[in-house]
């Protein structure tokens, strides 16, 4: 019997051990290359300037834009508001991604791609909400 429970903790141990094993060569990887911030940024900031990645952005976008339309949702008022005030929104955007990133005391690799991730996500959402039709901004009230 204690042979048994040996074999099956050493098999759960064995499984478990494999399962993290790729976990923490991510880790070591993400300590490398995101905790160094130089590296990090120079690694990535091609990317922004990049348009096969900036059409790929923005065919992501369009793909879920065109889904909600397909499923009867719909951004309402506030598609056409985003698109009348676009440049202000996406000021305002950068501008509070700024302040919080400059209070912020930490300013490590993962914060800066913590911001970075969350500032792509809200003008992401800025995309996703603008209805593109100028004509449905122009003649709704706001």
């Amino acid at each position: 019997m204690a042979h048994r429970i040996r074999s099956i903790a050493s098999a759960l141990l064995l499984a478990l051990a494999a399962l993290l094993a790729p976990l923490a060569v991510a880790s070591v990887w993400m300590a490398d290359e995101i905790g160094d911030t130089d590296r990090y940024v120079a690694t990535v900031a091609p990317l922004a300037t990049d348009p096969a990645v900036q059409n790929a952005v923005k065919a992501v976008i369009g793909h879920g834009r065109a889904l909600t339309q397909r499923v009867g949702l719909s951004t309402g008022p506030v598609g056409p508001w985003v698109n009348r005030h676009r440049r202000a929104v996406g000021a305002a955007v950068v501008g509070v991604a700024l302040i919080a990133f400059l209070l912020y005391d930490d300013a490590s690799g993962t914060a800066v791609l913590t911001f970075a991730v969350l500032l792509l996500a809200a003008l992401a959402l800025v995309e996703f909400l603008d209805s593109g039709d100028p004509a449905a901004a122009s003649t709704t009230s706001g």
